[in-house]
């Protein structure tokens, strides 16, 4: 469901998710990501990457957004989206706050 891995040298966050995310399994994996964000300290980048998740719900969104809030929305990425979850955050308009690719 989620591998979380952390690149020091280029102070960047990859959360790479897979499958179903829904309001099943969003709550654990928020907390993994905000567990490990307070191990990075401040300053690092997070990227999502969902090139393995096949479904996207309004609370797996929420998640994001907490995600871009918490390390501003320039420092925060959403990628590998399949073209059916990129038009979601196009519809979304959340690709005007952070990029989505």
């Amino acid at each position: 469901m989620l591998e979380l891995t952390y690149n020091a040298e280029q102070s960047l966050l990859t959360c790479t998710f897979a499958g179903r995310m829904d309001g099943s399994n969003s709550p654990e994996a928020d907390a993994q990501v905000k567990a490990e964000l307070a191990k990075t300290g401040e300053g690092a980048s997070v990227a999502f990457d969902l090139g393995g998740v096949d479904y996207v719900s309004s609370a797996f969104l929420r998640v994001i957004i907490g995600a871009a809030k918490t390390v501003g929305e320039a420092k925060f990425s959403v990628i590998n989206c399949r073209p059916f979850i990129k038009r979601l955050f196009v519809d979304a308009g959340l690709d005007r706050l952070f990029s989505v690719s």
